[in-house]
């Protein structure tokens, strides 16, 4: 469902004295889509913040518009064939523009020729975690399962070429056994699939995990940060299990299709940024378990860069089911 964010009349009155004046208005002053490429979720909950947030700031409307499918690509690809006039943004991350275009030739879009890059927002730490009826509760019981059990177990994820299935897969890999990806539209898909005990397992973002984990439906195995969480302290990183090198945090940025007006692009940067820095905006993803992470359009653009050279030569060596 679209939702626009508009500035109610006072509002607008008393926010001329709060709100930044851009000197180039995207979409010359319209109302400006930001794609929201997954639907749900913790990308969703960012690309909602920010529009709301820059709707305040700018005095101009910021709405937000799902366009779903192929685990984020449709709306990437959407993004990357607007027009470059600020009239469309979107939400991209480290599954679209790291990940999909290395394991999918046909996602129709070049991760560092087709976008402006406008500002990274922030990310959070994958999490494997199984249904609780399985009878497994650490990851070395999982792997046991699988190396002498005969158990090859499915493992719900939004779609096979995102980061939360590239990454048990490439763990997996190295330990010499398989899952079976058993890919969804969506993240909620992928969550009530396990909770129901549909599927063995689930890759996903702690952030959008968290409740069927407290509820006991869920029993997290390993988590991608670089330390343990304060929510499950007992639960390893993958450093712990001895795959330091595949720890990441799931990054989310804002783009803009390739070609925009680079006085344009910075200025949203710097919009962005500052709501990021912002205690209070930004608080909204804080509390949804988002490491906020202002880096500006030059640093999203270098990082971006970074990451596509590791990842494409690590999903090389990779094996698919």
């Amino acid at each position: 469902m679209t939702q626009r964010f508009r500035l109610w009349p006072m509002a607008a009155l008393l926010s001329v004295f709060a709100s930044q004046s851009l000197a180039l208005a995207p979409c010359n002053g319209a109302d400006v889509r930001i794609i929201s490429p997954h639907g749900t979720g913790i990308s969703d909950l960012m690309a909602r913040v920010v529009a709301e947030q820059l709707s305040a700031r700018l005095g101009q409307t910021f709405y937000v518009e799902p366009v779903t499918g192929a685990s984020g690509a449709v709306g990437v690809r959407a993004l990357a064939e607007a027009a470059p006039d600020g009239c469309t943004l979107g939400i991209v991350g480290l599954s679209t523009l790291v990940v999909a275009p290395h394991v999918d030739d046909a996602v129709g879009y070049d991760p560092l020729a087709d976008f402006s890059n406008i500002a990274m927002i922030g990310g959070g730490p994958a999490v494997l975690a199984v249904n609780a009826g399985l009878g497994i509760t650490t990851f070395d019981q999982l792997t046991t399962a699988m190396t002498s059990g005969g158990l090859v177990p499915t493992l719900a994820t939004p779609g096979r070429t995102t980061i939360t299935a590239i990454l048990p897969t490439a763990v997996f890999d190295r330990l010499g056994v398989k899952a079976v990806i058993v890919p969804f539209k969506d993240t909620a898909e992928a969550v009530v699939a396990a909770a129901d005990k549909n599927v063995d397992a689930v890759s996903l973002s702690y952030s959008t995990l968290r409740e069927q984990i407290k509820a006991g439906a869920l029993i997290p195995l390993y988590v991608s940060s670089p330390e343990r969480l304060a929510d499950l302290p007992d639960v390893p990183t993958l450093a712990e299990l001895g795959q330091a090198d595949l720890e990441t945090l799931i990054w989310f940025g804002l783009s803009g299709p390739a070609g925009m007006d680079p006085t344009m692009v910075a200025e949203l940067s710097a919009a962005t940024t500052a709501i990021l820095s912002d205690a209070k905006a930004s608080e909204p993803l804080v509390k949804a378990d988002v490491t906020v992470l202002p880096l500006d359009s030059a640093g999203m653009t270098e990082m971006l860069a970074r990451q596509t050279k590791a990842y494409s030569a690590a999903i090389a060596q990779m094996t698919f089911e």
